[in-house]
């Protein structure tokens, strides 16, 4: 018999144009197309670099989207775009033709780019003392402001971070008062469509400060410190698990012990008001890991332990007289990594 055929004609799909303004993370693919047998059923859309045509390389891919669609599609503010790269759009469309076939057409757009200006480098002052006085200055009210520090002059660990409500910001180091050169930078960031964007690091700014005094300080904001008077600092010791068994017949003990794993101690603070006392108790409440920065022995400063309360909040007060309020907090502590 005979058999006529009646070749599909594939859809056809204009040159996708981009809308993409400078500091918008969000740019708008748009495209027509129509079928060329049946109806136009699905599409997909493409973001690459300019300079590649792997759709694998793609930036952003939105899958095959079944439906007529509208010929138009909004990429993702949180899209690996990288600031001024040359890009394009690649679309493709899908339509019914014969008996289940689909037939494809794509195009390229013109080129364009996703660009944005990133928040200015601060600047950087740091003041030796104890504790040691950090001043950011240039700074955006609203942006979140990172401090780092390099206790070491090597490894670089969170200060703080913080809003800034002024276009200064002040803030203090206790832990960098150790005697060593201390190396502090800052930077600051703002959110654009969700998307965190960051300015570059400040100048590094390095400091030797002598310590002076003993000093809590917070783990989570480094900056937040409580002066402490301290009066005993003992039962200092190695922390690790050591047991002796005797076995039935053995002529000697058998001795197990585990890896050392840090210091451990007591600290005895005195307070001299009520006042004082309170705001050492809140703040041993309110933290489960803190610092401790203890008083330099003979002008040779301590290395500041990362410490773990290990007895539940206590005092003693020295005398019952009307007018003495002096109170002494044991502390038992031990070393965290």
């Amino acid at each position: 018999p005979e058999r006529a055929l009646y070749p599909d004609t594939p859809p056809t799909v204009s040159t996708p144009t981009v809308s993409s303004p400078a500091g918008d993370l969000s740019p708008t693919v748009s495209w027509t197309a129509s079928p060329g047998t049946g109806v136009i059923t699905a599409h997909r859309v493409w973001i690459l670099p300019s300079i590649s045509n792997d759709a694998s390389a793609a930036l952003w891919d939105t899958g095959v989207i079944q439906g007529p669609g509208t010929g138009v599609i909004t990429a993702p503010p949180s899209t690996p775009w990288t600031n001024g790269q040359s890009l394009k759009a690649w679309v493709r469309v899908y339509q019914t033709g014969g008996v289940s076939k689909r037939e494809g057409s794509g195009a390229f757009g013109a080129t364009f780019t996703v660009s944005w200006t990133p928040p200015a480098t601060p600047g950087l002052t740091v003041t030796a003392g104890s504790p040691v006085q950090v001043v950011v200055s240039g700074v955006t009210i609203g942006n979140v402001v990172q401090i780092e520090q390099a206790l070491d002059g090597v490894t670089w660990t969170p200060l703080t971070s913080r809003t800034a409500t002024a276009t200064t910001m002040t803030v203090t180091s206790a832990l960098a008062a150790n005697g060593t050169a201390v190396k502090i930078r800052a930077r600051q960031g703002s959110i654009v469509e969700g998307v965190p964007m960051t300015s570059a690091w400040s100048t590094e700014q390095t400091v030797t400060a002598t310590p002076d005094g003993c000093w809590l300080v917070d783990d989570t904001d480094r900056a937040t410190a409580l002066k402490v008077s301290p009066v005993t600092d003992t039962r200092r010791g190695i922390v690790q698990g050591i047991t002796a068994t005797y076995g039935l017949g053995a002529t000697q003990a058998r001795v197990d012990s585990t890896p050392q794993a840090g210091e451990r101690g007591e600290l005895v603070l005195a307070t001299d008001t009520l006042a004082e006392r309170a705001a050492l108790l809140a703040w041993l409440k309110d933290r489960s890991v803190w610092w401790i920065v203890m008083c330099p022995d003979d002008g040779q400063p301590h290395r500041p332990i990362r410490a773990a309360r290990v007895s539940p909040p206590e005092w003693e007060r020295l005398a019952q007289t009307a007018i003495l309020s002096i109170y002494h907090l044991p502390i038992s502590w031990v070393e965290q990594a």
